[in-house]
């Protein structure tokens, strides 16, 4: 994932359909949004991941590793600022792609506004964190008016 904005050569033209997968699907909906961003109008993401497709009982192909891909393109960079930044950014992602497990992921969000809370200006009293079931939020709540909530759909 790291180096495909690199060999945008070995991808089909923009306009052809390309299906884009990995384990999860995280990493996936990552590069199908970078890759819209490029131009590449008709590429889509297997949700859930090849952990989904094995799931639904579709078949898979296992053996060896398939040739290294050839040059099959010329891709045609319309904003090389835009390619660029994009370019850094997927390749200095680091190892588990910026992914939080689950079971880490309450404890992850309170010791960051817990944090927040000792960064503001006027200090707080009382910090509280709240779940809210119905709209499915974390919310951090101070005496300042200062809210912050994020969603948690994820989280069934």
């Amino acid at each position: 994932m790291r180096d495909v904005l690199k060999n945008l050569d070995k991808l089909p033209d923009p306009a052809q359909k390309i299906v884009v997968y990995c384990g999860s699907g995280q990493r996936g909906g990552m590069l199908t949004g970078v890759l819209r961003m490029l131009g590449y109008s008709n590429v889509f993401n297997v949700s859930g991941g090849l952990g989904a497709w094995k799931k639904a009982n579709l078949p898979v192909e296992t053996g060896s590793m398939p040739d290294a891909p050839k040059a099959i393109s010329t891709p045609t960079i319309a904003d090389a600022a835009l390619y660029k930044m994009l370019d850094e950014s997927m390749s200095t992602l680091p190892d588990g792609f910026l992914a939080l497990k689950a079971d880490k992921f309450k404890e992850h969000w309170i010791a960051q506004l817990l944090r927040l809370s000792s960064t503001c200006a006027t200090p707080t009293k009382s910090l509280r964190v709240v779940t809210s079931k119905a709209r499915r939020t974390f919310r951090w709540a101070s005496s300042s008016p200062a809210l912050i909530s994020f969603p948690t759909r994820q989280l069934r």
